[in-house]
């Protein structure tokens, strides 16, 4: 049996409410995160520079060496993943502070660890201006930095150009990629304290996407999803393809938990193109009703 996936525009999409975090926090989040924020800033900094920040100094592309700082970001973000999990924290505004703050710190360490390793050379260019060299880390810090924003930094951008940023060019930059690594931390932190998570079990949702569809078959999708209509929510799902679609599909998600009989299905898409993406399906299902779109389930 084959099912027609043309969208009819009287079955416009319609925002749900969908799930909200509760913004609890677990007995072991508050402890976990002070124990990540002491940890990982230092840590990945010293990594950072290490690694010649990931690479990126190997080459001086402007693109290049922002990439590399929005890395940085996403790593400082990802370590908060076992403080967030453990310490079931469900608090995007207190996990995005803390991560925001970690990148920052982080990138502020990697700054005053890049100056301490070359203290000498700092030295010996204030020797030679006839300048204390009795440098505390911070003012050792400070000295080097301001040496190179006078010196500049050449940077190339996609063609290939070259050009040599000085003085508030090269504050600016340094500023965009402790900005880009911040904002990529932040919205890490947010997405992991805002996933779906049980509070009748006090457990994490445990996620599968069960398919991508097409935008304009998510009118009809939904309509037999609320009929409860199944074997033709199925149809239609695996007929919703297109490999010359390059746009956002919609996933549709079960959720689940391990040794329990039901799960929750949702979709989720953009209703509206000025706001962010929303739930526009949400249902229950039983364990038969899994097992009917994804027969390996053991629930």
């Amino acid at each position: 049996m084959s099912y027609s996936t043309n969208a009819t525009p009287e079955t416009a999409l319609q925002a749900l409410e969908g799930y909200k975090p509760s913004g609890k926090t677990g007995p072991l989040g508050i402890p976990l995160l002070v124990a990540t924020l002491l940890i990982v800033p230092p840590l990945l900094a010293w990594i950072y520079n290490a690694t010649s920040h990931f690479g990126g100094l190997l080459f001086s592309n402007a693109w290049i060496l922002i990439a590399t700082s929005g890395l940085l970001g996403l790593l400082v973000g990802g370590a908060f993943f076992p403080a967030i999990q453990w310490g079931k924290i469900r608090n995007p505004a207190l996990a995005t502070v803390i991560v925001l703050l970690a990148a920052l710190l982080t990138f502020g360490f990697s700054l005053g660890h890049e100056a301490w390793t070359h203290r000498d050379e700092v030295r010996a260019a204030l020797q030679s201006r006839n300048a204390s060299t009795q440098l505390s880390p911070v003012e050792n810090a400070k000295a080097y930095w301001n040496l190179k924003a006078e010196g500049g930094q050449l940077v190339t951008g996609r063609r290939g150009r070259g050009a040599n940023i000085d003085g508030g060019m090269f504050w600016t930059l340094l500023g965009l990629q402790a900005l880009i690594a911040a904002v990529l931390a932040a919205v890490v932190g947010a997405l992991l304290a805002g996933r779906r998570f049980s509070e009748a079990n006090d457990r994490w949702f445990a996620s599968k996407t069960l398919y991508n569809i097409l935008p304009h078959h998510l009118p009809q999708i939904i309509e037999a999803g609320n009929a409860g209509d199944w074997p033709r929510f199925k149809a239609l799902c695996e007929a919703s393809k297109d490999p010359n679609f390059k746009e956002f599909k919609p996933a549709v998600t079960l959720y689940y938990l391990s040794g329990k009989p039901d799960g929750i299905v949702e979709i989720r898409a953009t209703v509206d193109p000025k706001k962010p993406i929303t739930a526009v399906f949400e249902r229950k299902l039983s364990k038969d009703e899994i097992k009917f779109f994804w027969p390996e389930f053991k629930g």
